[in-house]
């Protein structure tokens, strides 16, 4: 479940999510108070607190709901959460390089964007899409597909 998913799917039920350094924070708003309801880790996975007051008093259908939203979310891979939004120009690019390959990736060496495909023997260095592609992480890469059918 990616980030946007899990908190929309807890702000339909009426509640709200804060995110802290480490986690996000499910609350209630009641006579003017924030109540914390659960905790899921940002950082690492299978991490979830629901134990206290607030969440056990909320209807069992609700209580439900929430709880596999949060199990849901806290059991996927960290890498897996976060979307990307491309602007226009990156879309464009990567769908031009999707013709000719499968992946970008990023050189743990040099640093430079890499792309590469299921045929190819070597991946090809780009080091004109430096700027472009800021977000790819070096010794990682993305299956370019992936990245435009977010």
């Amino acid at each position: 479940m990616k980030t946007k998913e899990f908190i929309e799917s807890v702000e339909a039920v009426g509640y709200a999510v804060e995110e802290t350094k480490s986690r996000f924070v499910l609350k209630s708003s009641s006579n003017g108070f924030a109540n914390i309801l659960a905790t899921v880790s940002k950082n690492s996975e299978y991490i979830v607190d629901t134990d206290n007051i607030f969440f056990e008093n909320l209807h069992e259908n609700i209580r439900g709901y929430l709880a596999s939203t949060l199990y849901a979310y806290s059991q996927t891979p960290i890498a897996e959460r976060e979307s990307l939004e491309l602007n226009d120009y990156e879309r464009m690019i990567l769908e031009s390089l999707h013709r000719d390959y499968t992946y970008i990736g990023r050189s743990k060496r040099s640093g430079l964007v890499v792309v590469g495909g299921i045929y190819t023997s070597a991946p090809r260095a780009l080091d004109m899409f430096e700027e472009l592609f800021n977000w790819v992480k070096p010794g990682k890469s993305l299956v370019i597909a992936d990245l435009l059918n977010d």
